[in-house]
């Protein structure tokens, strides 16, 4: 796994969302600079949420966003690019008009090569097309040219896979990889499909419910962690499971170095996979993240 920075280019601080039927509870977590964050959770667990309140596409209820270790304002502006539920938008414009004003709003900060490299030499893109005339994987391109064209430190992508066929997202996968390599660029992308974290991501972040219940690098969550069903638990081990686990209806998930000195030896590793099956089929009761 390669190295990557061990500066924070952004935390979120206890970022509270109130809905009448929803919660986003104190969202806690730092991107490091220059990784790729997973940050998955099922449809409707907070992470579309998340992302537009640090876009300021939403405001938070409470909490703090800070950026280089800078609070965030509401008018500052800072080198973040977005995709997400906007690659719909203006379906009627060509390529070339939407880039025309997209260009003109950020002004110094538009690179007139980088869109070219992307639009002509990588993607290949039409100008002349419509948004409308555009398939799913080509209007993703599209807006990766568009918004790597004003050089954002960090991307954040809602869900980009979405409705791509399985090539599509390899192909879509390799060019993050690329990005992040060549620009490092930080990333984080939002996403409910397991393979596609496993195959790009640094550090994994899970959401449930509005709560994020464990944050961690990739490696650490595929060969630090286990998984115990609570039945299988001696009582002698009870209280150190409880005050060290994440516990689900039917499962604990525990890190590997606190059951050492277990009486009962019927644990299971864990992947990424195993522990997203276990949040989406189990009653969430509550989290204690080590």
């Amino acid at each position: 796994m390669r190295e990557t920075s061990s500066k924070y280019i952004l935390k979120l601080k206890n970022i509270r969302k109130e809905y009448a039927n929803f919660v986003l509870d104190n969202v806690d977590f730092e991107l490091r600079e220059g990784s790729i964050t997973g940050f998955i959770g099922c449809n409707g667990a907070g992470k579309s949420t998340t992302l537009n309140i640090i876009m300021n596409l939403i405001k938070p209820t409470s909490g703090e966003i800070y950026y280089y270790d800078q609070l965030i304002n509401d008018n500052d502006k800072i080198d973040i690019g977005y995709i997400g539920e906007t690659q719909g938008i203006y379906p009627e414009l060509k390529l070339k008009e939407l880039s025309k004003f997209v260009k003109r709003t950020y002004k110094d900060n538009w690179n007139n090569e980088r869109y070219d490299l992307f639009i002509n030499k990588i993607f290949k893109l039409d100008e002349n097309r419509k948004i409308k005339e555009l398939s799913t994987g080509m209007r993703i391109k599209y807006f990766i040219s568009l918004t790597l064209a004003h050089n954002p430190k960090l991307l954040i992508l809602d869900e980009p896979t979405t409705g791509l066929d399985p090539s599509a997202r390899i192909e879509l996968l390799d060019i993050l990889k690329d990005i992040n390599k060549k620009y490092n660029t930080t990333i984080i992308i939002s996403s409910h499909i397991i393979e596609d974290i496993e195959s790009i991501a640094d550090d994994v972040i899970f959401i449930d419910k509005g709560k994020i219940i464990i944050k961690e690098k990739k490696n650490s969550l595929m060969n630090d962690y286990v998984k115990i069903s609570i039945k299988d638990i001696d009582s002698e081990d009870d209280e150190l499971v409880r005050e060290n686990g994440i516990r689900f209806n039917k499962y604990y998930v525990i890190k590997s170095n606190y059951i050492k000195n277990f009486k009962n030896k019927r644990y299971e590793s864990i992947s990424i996979t195993d522990f997203f099956k276990i949040i989406k089929n189990e009653e969430f009761d509550y989290d204690i993240t080590n």
